[in-house]
């Protein structure tokens, strides 16, 4: 019994590795060729909770033409490695014999910034249940991965906010020793509910209050932080962010949240993605877009960031979703 549990596992891991690949899977550029780079951070919904089971054939599709560099939540067999985005890049469990794999908007958003034309990579970085303020009374998250506070309003940065800064600067270095050399080009997030729960849960702790600020100290700090990183002036990077759900006013200030949201994208270059015919089921949960719902939230950030980037495109990748 002990030598069959070991022959699966053999045969579970040779799987994984055949699907997931690694570094083997990358085309390595030429001398300095140049690759356009948006960076993907956020919660739970940037993580990719979503299943594909639930995602239609149609959409399963690799994309050898995006690379991806995760440093956050994620199949632990591409973590910190330069990989391209194809399914099942979402939440850390790698069941692909089970079928359970996840993934999140980088599916979405490779159909639509994909290019015959163009080198393009993301690098994500993104833990679910996590949070923006910052008190050192709260867990502000599910993971234990501390918070994406940086130092505005003379805040010790939190965790999150410099582990995605590292994994910026890994991702550039990675694509720059793959032969690219790499241009940022704009920044996707998707977060906002747990700030919502901190202030449900105590409303002592002003999270959701404190939301719009946080939000707008945060976008000028990456903005600022990376342009020191990439060597680039991003101090009028496109930053396009998805509204959070409004599915249960009952258990988080998630109203508060959308306002401040709303707020921070009337902000020069800040570029707010309606979310509100996303449906959230409980086929899964309360909390996860699933299925098709997250690719078409991944092709809404990949639209816009297009249009701010490159102008408007004359391809229509939205399959009827559009209102």
């Amino acid at each position: 019994m002990k030598k069959i549990k070991h022959l699966i596992c053999i045969i579970s891991i040779l799987v994984c590795t055949f699907i997931f690949g690694g570094n083997s899977n990358v085309s390595y550029a030429g001398e300095n060729e140049t690759i356009d780079v948006f960076l993907l951070a956020g919660q739970s919904n940037m993580v990719g909770f979503s299943r594909l089971s639930l995602l239609d054939d149609k959409y399963k599709k690799d994309y050898p033409n995006v690379l991806m560099y995760n440093g956050g939540d994620c199949n632990g067999l591409e973590k910190n490695k330069l990989t391209y985005v194809h399914p099942g890049q979402g939440t850390g469990s790698a069941m692909s014999l089970l079928g359970s794999e996840g993934f999140g908007p980088e599916l979405g958003m490779a159909s639509v910034l994909s290019s015959e034309t163009r080198k393009i990579a993301f690098i994500k970085f993104a833990y679910g249940g996590t949070a923006i303020f910052q008190n050192p009374e709260v867990n502000n998250t599910a993971t234990n991965k501390d918070n994406w506070h940086g130092s505005w309003d003379g805040a010790t940065p939190g965790n999150l906010y410099k582990n995605f800064l590292s994994t910026v600067r890994n991702g550039l270095n990675a694509l720059k020793e793959a032969g690219y050399s790499p241009v940022v080009r704009g920044f996707v997030y998707m977060q906002g509910e747990t700030d919502g729960e901190i202030q449900f849960n105590n409303d002592v702790y002003n999270a959701a209050d404190a939301y719009e600020h946080n939000l707008t100290e945060l976008f000028n700090a990456i903005r600022e932080e990376v342009s020191t990183i990439a060597n680039q002036d991003l101090s009028e990077m496109p930053i396009v962010f998805g509204e959070i759900f409004e599915y249960s006013k009952a258990v988080i200030e998630v109203r508060k949240i959308v306002e401040a949201q709303n707020n921070v994208g009337k902000l020069p270059n800040n570029y707010l993605i309606e979310t509100s015919d996303l449906l959230i089921t409980s086929k899964v949960d309360d909390w996860h877009w699933n299925g098709n719902w997250m690719y078409w939230l991944g092709v809404r950030f990949g639209e816009k960031m297009y249009e701010t980037v490159y102008g408007l495109s004359t391809n229509n990748y939205s399959d009827g979703y559009e209102k």
